[in-house]
């Protein structure tokens, strides 16, 4: 099967979609447009002209007053929505990923992809775009605890240091 992937900027030009997954509606557009600091966009993968799959990105400023790709970032939630069962969905969400990458890699400095429900799908399509896992919540409770952090070593992590340093 030979699949093509098109990139909507506007409601007005995306073709009849079901709402599969509340995350990729159709009218996310509707809810995000109007905010000067977001552009939405909708990846669709066809088949013979046929949609298959949806996946609903959002770029958006970190800063309102910065402009600049150092200062956006892509926000992707929940894994896309498939219209056929009979698809590959590693394959077309690989191509989907793959494609993000392409539209937006000089656009924004950082891509997020959240709150996906099986921690193995799709890993080989992150993988092979340079995408690596965080647990935010640990990157933010370490950012905001003010401690010392040499006290916090154990005696062997700290001779291992004190090495390192000679």
């Amino acid at each position: 099967m030979e699949y093509q992937v098109k990139i909507y900027g506007k409601k007005e030009d995306l073709p009849p979609l079901n709402d599969v997954k509340f995350f990729h509606y159709v009218s996310s557009f509707d809810w995000n447009q109007n905010i000067s600091f977001y552009r939405p966009m909708m990846l669709i993968v066809f088949c013979d002209e046929k949609p298959i799959a949806s996946m609903f990105a959002l770029i958006m400023r970190i800063n309102r007053l910065m402009y600049g790709s150092v200062f956006k970032r892509c926000y992707i939630s929940q894994q896309p929505s498939f219209y056929e069962e009979n698809v590959n969905k590693i394959e077309i969400f690989n191509l989907l990923i793959s494609s993000l990458v392409k539209e937006v890699e000089n656009k924004v400095f950082f891509i997020e992809y959240r709150n996906l429900n099986d921690a193995v799908f799709g890993y080989k399509g992150f993988r092979e775009n340079g995408f690596y896992s965080a647990k935010w919540i640990n990157v933010r409770n370490s950012l905001q605890r003010k401690r010392k952090i040499w006290d916090q070593l154990s005696s062997t992590r700290k001779n291992q240091v004190n090495k390192a340093r000679r």
